[in-house]
């Protein structure tokens, strides 16, 4: 049965992570539905391990070139999107921070009412994605991926989609749906690595057999993998404002839920 339970969590991890539908939330709503928590840190830890090694992977020729430039300095637009990445980061980073110090100290922001919320905010953010303030295929500035870091750091929010809230505000500042949802990945590479390695120092042991962890990372690999080729062939339809009314239903049904648990 525990093991049964990590390959649960792995896949709601690996399908929730990259889309627009939020893995915290998801992964708060179905602990409660079965009666699950998190096996300690430890398996926490690899989960993230799994869905970051997915987009190591799905991204590994753009990752590559991005360091080539850096280094190198041949490729002056990739290098110009490096430091884009790189300067985003910085408020991902300081926002990330002090709500992950928050949410440790507040189990009210992992409640089924509060994720059920944010499911709904989520879902009115993808929906407006397409209304756009500026025109489609308006190159980035350095002001708009500030912005974009700030909502990247806002996303650790549990019931936020990091991919939803970065991919719809890249839209809304001129990008198409292809732009933003690949600038969207490349901003997190660095974003999900470093939340990564900081939850390394708290890595402990998890009770019972190491299988759980390795499933966990598995399944969180492989359906990661899915989720990512998933994503951009539905963005490459120009249907990605559906994820929206799926962020609704989830938001109500969860509502739904705490009242009944109240």
């Amino acid at each position: 049965m525990e093991l049964l339970k990590s390959i649960i969590l792995g896949v709601v991890q690996g399908l929730t992570e990259f889309l627009p539908v939020s893995s915290d939330g998801h992964l708060a709503v179905f602990e409660w539905l079965l009666n699950m928590h998190m096996p300690g840190v430890t398996f926490e830890v690899m989960l993230h391990g799994g869905t970051l090694m997915a987009m190591i992977i799905y991204f590994f020729r753009d990752i590559k070139e991005l360091t080539v430039a850096g280094l190198t300095g041949r490729d002056r637009n990739k290098k110009k999107l490096l430091w884009y990445i790189i300067a985003a980061n910085i408020p991902t980073g300081i926002i990330g921070l002090f709500l992950d110090n928050l949410l440790e100290n507040n189990t009210a922001f992992k409640s089924l009412l509060f994720v059920g919320l944010m499911f709904l905010v989520t879902g009115l953010i993808v929906w407006t994605g397409g209304r756009r303030i500026h025109k489609e295929g308006r190159e980035l500035s350095f002001f708009s991926v500030i912005v974009l870091g700030i909502v990247q750091g806002i996303a650790a929010l549990p019931g936020i989609s990091r991919s939803g809230i970065t991919i719809s505000t890249g839209m809304i500042l001129g990008q198409t749906q292809k732009e933003a949802a690949r600038f969207s990945f490349l901003l997190a590479v660095p974003a999900i690595a470093g939340a990564f390695f900081l939850k390394l120092k708290d890595i402990g042991t998890l009770p019972g057999s190491a299988s759980g962890i390795v499933l966990g990372f598995i399944f969180s690999l492989i359906t990661g993998l899915f989720a990512l080729k998933l994503l951009f062939k539905i963005v490459g339809s120009g249907k990605f404002k559906a994820f929206s009314y799926y962020c609704f239903a989830a938001g109500i049904i969860t509502l739904a839920l705490h009242m009944l648990r109240s």
